[in-house]
Formats: C-alpha cells, structure tokens, sequence
C-alpha cells in the first residue's frame, strides 16, 4: 500500500496525523474506483456489438491487436470494507465545514484537503487553484507556505474531533498485509 505524505517534516506529524492523510487518500483512490452510475451507453454499445460478425484474428495482426500499447486497465471494484472506510472518511471531510471550523482557518480548506488526498496536488498547484476561484483577495493567505499551514491545521481539527468524538483509529487489516 503506498501512502502518499504531503510533508517531508515527519518529526512534528504524529502517527494519527498520518493515519488520517493515509485514510483520505485512500478514501479519494476508492472513489475513483467505484462504477459509473449511469451506465446506458455501456449497455448500447454491446447491443450493437452484438450484431458484428466474429472473426478470428490470425498471424501478425492478432499479436499487434494483443500487444496494444494504448490499452487502459482498470483496477478492481472497491469491496465493502473499503466502501465503509471510505464513508467513514467523507465524514471527517464535513467536520471541515465553514461553519464548523475555527475563525483562523479559511472556509476552503476542505478543498485543499480534498485536493490533495484526490488529486494529491502539489501546494503551489492547490495555491494557483485559489487563485483562480476566488480573485484577488483571499482570506488566510495564499503562499505555498500558508496553504500547507492551512492543510496541517485541518488535519488537526480531523484529529482533535476524532478524539472528541472517541474514535480510535487503527491501522486497517489489509494494510498491513
């Protein structure tokens, strides 16, 4: 399992912390992975395959049809487990609600944390994407610097509402394996 860190400054990050970025990026890899919810034009498309002729390829042209350079793989659907940890994680992700946030922190910083566990975009990427979407002003700063303090901040608040809330968090069964 590959855990992507968004700091190279492990020794103020406890384990928790950590845990948390795992899980939300997990969370973001897992609902990448999750079927499309309207699938009619799948369905379309092997009705009218279903009328073409089948034909064997044979010779060269049957190892160039094989050996597709362009040919996209898709992972394997999310399994329950997976699903439920995910919806657990989504969670976290509403205690960072502008209401429910300290007056520090600006209103977006789910939008960074969700950016970074999703896409895990790069602070100046994250910096430029706030740029663009609010104009000139913007509350809390917008240096590279600031928005990684932002980041850190939410994590926190994350962390300290688990602890409030009395969740213990563990490193998950298939993880470890």
């Amino acid at each position: 399992m590959t855990v992507y860190m968004s700091h190279s400054y492990e020794s103020e990050v406890d384990d928790s912390e950590l845990l948390i970025e795992a899980r939300l990026a997990e969370a973001g890899r897992i609902m990448k992975r999750l079927p499309a919810a309207d699938r009619r034009h799948v369905d379309q498309l092997k009705r009218l395959r279903a009328h073409w002729p089948d034909f064997v390829r044979e010779g060269f042209d049957a190892w160039i049809s094989y050996n597709r350079e362009n040919a996209t793989y898709r992972a394997p659907p999310p399994t329950a487990v997976e699903i439920d940890r995910m919806d657990e994680a989504l969670v976290w992700l509403s205690w960072l609600y502008p209401q429910s946030l300290p007056p520090k922190i600006p209103s977006d910083v789910g939008r960074i944390v969700w950016s970074r566990a999703v896409d895990h975009a790069g602070w100046r990427t994250i910096m430029r994407l706030r740029r663009q979407r609010s104009g000139s002003k913007i509350p809390g700063g917008n240096s590279h610097v600031m928005v990684r303090q932002h980041y850190r901040s939410a994590i926190t608040v994350i962390k300290n509402n688990l602890i409030r809330a009395g969740i213990e968090l563990k490193l998950p069964v298939d993880w470890t394996s």
